[in-house]
């Protein structure tokens, strides 16, 4: 994982750390997101006929969303 990965994580925390509860920021980081950039019809969701880029975890983020640093691997296109 590289520094701006990281720094980009911590930023994520600030929401939670602030009051925001971690299923309402993991919303931000995937739906809003895709939201906002007009792709909402295919990101931001784990369904048939999306964007299969992922990044898998080793611990639940709505739990606690330090896990957003324990990548276990990558998907990307699919694959």
């Amino acid at each position: 994982m590289s520094v701006r990965d990281v720094s980009l994580i911590e930023e994520l925390e600030l929401p939670h750390e602030a009051g925001m509860n971690s299923a309402d920021v993991l919303h931000i980081l995937t739906i809003s997101a895709a939201t906002a950039l007009g792709e909402q019809a295919i990101a931001g969701r784990v369904a048939g006929g999306y964007g299969a880029n992922l990044i898998l975890l080793g611990r639940d983020p709505s739990d606690d969303l330090a896990a957003m640093k324990s990548v276990t691997g990558v998907i990307e296109g699919g694959r």
